[in-house]
């Protein structure tokens, strides 16, 4: 029993958002396979740059409940993703752990969080509105798990947990295509379904795509089904675990853009609907800016790419009152300056006690 369920877990972290196995090491060789994923890159790589907006509502599910908070994101990317930008508000969950007199001064912040990221060869760029900075990191810097900015192209294949971890297309590709022993059926009207069905049978993961509207993904389904599974909270008492995710697909000009998204997990389900402003058109590049963020005037900008954070400036006002984050070469100047008024200021009295005692002698 212990080796089925850490076989299972596993997969399960294969399958909910784990680190993928690289197809370069294990690539597959069924043709079928091979000739829809290539069909659905093919077609996902036609949405070279676009701008969005989403909105929809979000429930987590924790052992102290259900926290509900709508969602609204604003996304924008360019060069096939190479320039991206996401924004999110959406409100976290209060520590319950926690008095509620404990942190006033963070109880709007929690209630009406706001998040903003931009991604460029070059850098990353964080913002948060509890934070009074916005930060500038190498493209190596791992993303906060609370900004949760997806991949549109990977919608589909990428259930809630690998939204969350912001897993690319390819990386999801790579993923499917590692596994081992799928079974591909061509169903009606150039439906395919793709499953991976192992443990005999326990645990089966299965993929619907639509040839003749661009190879899309239109649902996923993954199921477990072990009768002497431990039952717990993320596994309540049924037999029969589900991920279910269903994704609305539209042409826009000859490429197929997400629309709608519906996900539910035993831990999280969403539903977003997008509205596309623009598809494979220019997009600004002040977007991928600091000044493009629109972030107030106050905030310091911070770059932590040397190792180090080295203050720039602030967004071109006033800093605000309060306690501010500190610029260590700033600290250091003043700390070399104390030490040299007090080393003046001894040598100085020592030269006076020595005048003096001559003078007593």
């Amino acid at each position: 029993m212990m080796l089925r369920l850490a076989a299972l877990v596993l997969l399960l972290l294969t399958c909910l958002g784990g680190e993928p196995v690289r197809a370069q090491d294990r690539a597959s060789s069924d043709p079928q396979l091979n000739f829809v994923f290539s069909g659905m890159t093919a077609e996902r790589e036609k949405l070279r740059s676009g701008v969005f907006r989403a909105s929809g509502v979000r429930r987590d599910r924790f052992s102290s409940g259900v926290h509900e908070a709508d969602w609204d994101i604003f996304g924008a990317f360019d060069q096939g993703g190479e320039y991206y930008r996401f924004d999110q508000y959406l409100p976290l969950q209060r520590n319950d752990g926690l008095p509620q007199d404990s942190m006033p001064e963070m109880a709007d912040l929690l209630d009406r969080d706001a998040m903003r990221f931009v991604r460029t060869p070059d850098r990353k760029l964080f913002w948060y509105a509890r934070n009074q900075d916005l930060a500038i990191y190498p493209l190596d810097r791992e993303s906060d798990p609370i900004l949760k900015a997806f991949d549109v192209r990977a919608l589909g294949l990428a259930g809630p947990i690998s939204m969350d971890a912001g897993r690319t297309y390819q990386t999801m590709v790579q993923t499917f295509l590692s596994r081992d022993a799928p079974v591909v059926e061509r169903l009606a009207n150039r439906v395919t379904t793709i499953s991976y069905v192992v443990m005999g049978g326990e645990l089966r993961e299965t993929l619907w795509i639509d040839e003749k509207r661009g190879y899309v993904p239109f649902r996923t389904e993954l199921r477990i089904n072990i009768p002497d599974f431990p039952r717990s909270a993320s596994f309540p008492d049924t037999e029969h675990y589900e991920q279910e995710i269903e994704v609305g697909w539209d042409n826009r000009g000859g490429t197929w853009v997400p629309i709608s998204v519906s996900a539910n997990t035993k831990t999280i389900s969403l539903e977003l609907a997008f509205d596309w402003e623009s598809v494979n058109q220019p997009v600004p590049a002040d977007l991928f800016t600091p000044e493009g963020l629109k972030v107030p005037d106050h905030t310091l900008m911070i770059d932590h790419r040397l190792g180090e954070a080295i203050v720039l400036g602030n967004m071109q006002g006033p800093l605000p009152k309060g306690p501010t984050l500190k610029d260590p070469g700033v600290e250091r100047r003043w700390w070399l300056i104390g030490l040299n008024t007090a080393l003046i200021v001894g040598a100085a009295l020592a030269a006076w006690y020595m005048v003096r005692r001559r003078k007593t002698v």
